[in-house]
């Protein structure tokens, strides 16, 4: 994919995914928060306190540096397969607008949906989760 970032990566979206929402927290006052994460590269990037050299260390360190906001804070890496609902409300947020949205402060250029229920169409999903049912690949 190539765009105003240049040659963009997975990595890379869900490292600006992570740092949008971690912004909405601490909009919201969220003192306590859980982070799932698809890439296990990604929450050992996160996690360990290593000198960066990597082209996306900006971002990294901008995440590392909003994670110390909270006053708890576990990232984990979760499979793919386990991130259904995640993966279920950004197909729909990127097929249509939905929710109310939500721009965070006066400066910032980034908009949320907030949804004040779950979508019929992921009912299903969403209590298989909290179910902790798992669909093999």
């Amino acid at each position: 994919m190539f765009g105003i970032w240049g040659v963009a990566s997975n990595i890379l979206f869900e490292l600006w995914g992570i740092r949008d929402g971690l912004e909405l927290g601490i909009s919201f006052n969220v003192i306590c928060l859980e982070v799932e994460v698809n890439c296990q590269d990604l929450v050992t990037r996160l996690t360990e306190n290593t000198c960066l050299l990597h082209n996306l260390s900006t971002l990294i360190l901008d995440c590392r540096n909003l994670l110390s906001s909270f006053e708890k804070c576990k990232i984990s890496h979760i499979y793919r397969e386990g991130s259904r609902c995640a993966y279920g409300l950004a197909k729909l947020g990127s097929s249509s607008t939905v929710g109310r949205l939500a721009k965070l402060g006066s400066s910032s250029t980034c908009v949320f949906a907030i949804l004040d229920h779950c979508p019929s169409s992921l009912n299903s999903i969403l209590f298989e989760d909290a179910r902790g049912v798992y669909f093999p690949p």
